[in-house]
């Protein structure tokens, strides 16, 4: 059979780079392995000079295992040669969760072992924009409920409501939204805003109103339902908008008379806006001070520099600090007290906003520097609670410096793990059982044991 002209590469390893021993015979120069061509096809005697002495001599001692793993594959690069030549590209391989256990790393050390370039993504079937996305921790496991917008060369845009299985990276539900409105460019507008833990309004296209429920994975349009037990603004809704007023969260509403209302759909009330957005005359009945301490952490800084943890106990009338924290230096006059402050570690000041400075509605009860001898760049509190603490910050002040993000002892302000940007980027991060979820985007998480090493690295699948 007459020979045809090709690229002849080493079946072992791939490489094209070779010692002729005699026609049609070679020698790889990368892997030492020995083959010659017959008949277009490529027959292989392995004679690995690299590999260890009992991996040889075995193969030597079974001539019939030999032959075998000859036979099998001259039919794989058979036919990946006619693969080539026939310009055919393989079958892509499906998306799946990438999984790098890293056992070996002592707590406390920088984890450094998962490259990015382990992290593999089949060819996309359409491009995907999110319009939302959320974390939601069940017993059961972690789920991502997210809203995409689906593009390819073959169909149009289209949004849909999905649900995925973070941990098995599976899409467990895919709903599309057809009735979303659109404007008069074909365009649709989505707003949200968190009500509650549990339920997200979304405002779309200033005409429809949605209700995320992240208890029953719904999502659904209930535009029509909003105002049933309010019968006198039954003559049609023309417009909504979110509001936060200083009596909570709110829909304003516009109705078809010309009305315009604050519904509060989680206590189910509605007022008439008098144009008094304080509604000092007309608000929602005030919930029960929450009278619980609270422990937080914030950095202060002066002018974005000397960046000082500050680890505060507070009790506020709903839960929420309203405060900020600035930094200052020794000798500098205390912005709330009298006096001045007299060493650099201590010299922050407290300030409580305005608005809530008055009747007690929120109270400092103490505070410290977590950290005195401690220098930071650029950081800032990703997660804290009283149990954990995980910041973000600067490696140096270098202006192109990556980030690194460590976990601290509550107490003690020690880092117990650290993981760098160019390892995997954190933008959120919450604990989940004795694990972290990380967040980098929509489609891109996490999961970080308590040692601070990444179990997986998770792109979803489409």
């Amino acid at each position: 059979m007459a020979k045809q002209i090709k690229i002849i590469k080493c079946p072992n390893c791939g490489s094209i780079q070779k010692t002729e021993l005699k026609p049609d015979h070679y020698r790889c120069d990368n892997c030492q392995t020995e083959y010659f061509l017959d008949n277009d096809d490529i027959n292989i005697n392995v004679n690995h000079q690299n590999q260890s002495t009992s991996k040889t001599q075995f193969f030597s001692n079974n001539q019939t295992l030999k032959l075998v793993a000859s036979a099998i594959i001259v039919i794989v690069v058979g036919g990946a040669i006619k693969l080539m030549l026939t310009d055919k590209a393989p079958t892509p391989p499906s998306r799946e969760v990438i999984r790098q256990v890293q056992n070996n790393l002592p707590s406390g050390t920088t984890n450094t072992n998962l490259s990015s370039s382990n992290t593999t993504e089949a060819p996309k079937k359409y491009q995907r924009d999110y319009r939302y996305c959320s974390t939601v921790l069940t017993e059961e496991g972690p789920y991502i409920l997210a809203l995409e917008d689906h593009k390819s060369a073959t169909q149009d845009n289209n949004t849909f409501f999905t649900i995925y299985d973070l941990v098995a990276n599976k899409k467990v539900d895919e709903q599309p939204l057809d009735a979303l409105p659109k404007d008069n460019f074909g365009r649709t507008k989505f707003e949200y805003l968190d009500f509650s833990d549990t339920k997200t309004y979304f405002v779309i296209n200033d005409s429809q109103v949605y209700l995320l429920d992240k208890t029953n994975y719904k999502f659904s349009n209930i535009t029509s339902s909003l105002l049933n037990n309010h019968p006198d603004y039954q003559t049609g809704l023309a417009s909504f908008s979110l509001s936060q007023t200083t009596s909570g969260y709110a829909l304003h509403i516009l109705t078809n008379d010309g009305k315009k209302i604050y519904y509060y759909p989680l206590i189910d009330e509605v007022y008439l806006d008098d144009y008094d957005f304080q509604m000092v005359k007309n608000r929602p009945k005030k919930a029960p001070y929450d009278t619980s301490e609270h422990v937080a952490y914030d950095f202060a800084n002066r002018n974005g520099e000397d960046n000082k943890l500050i680890k505060y106990t507070y009790v506020s009338y709903d839960g929420k600090p309203h405060l900020s924290i600035l930094s200052s230096q020794a000798g500098s006059e205390k912005l709330v007290e009298s006096g001045k402050h007299t060493d650099d570690n201590s010299a922050y000041d407290i300030l409580i906003d305005s608005a809530y400075s008055y009747n007690n509605l929120v109270n400092v009860i103490q505070h410290q520097n977590l950290t005195p001898e401690r220098l930071y760049f650029d950081p800032s509190v990703l997660y804290s609670d009283k149990d954990y603490l995980i910041i973000k910050t600067k490696i140096n002040a270098a202006p192109g410096s990556g980030y690194n993000y460590q976990q601290l002892d509550v107490n003690t302000g020690a880092v117990l793990w650290t993981i760098s940007d160019k390892l995997f980027k954190i933008n959120e991060i919450m604990p989940y059982k004795d694990k972290f979820i990380a967040k980098n985007k929509c489609d891109n998480y996490a999961i970080i044991d308590k040692s601070g090493n990444i179990q997986q690295n998770i792109v979803l699948t489409q």
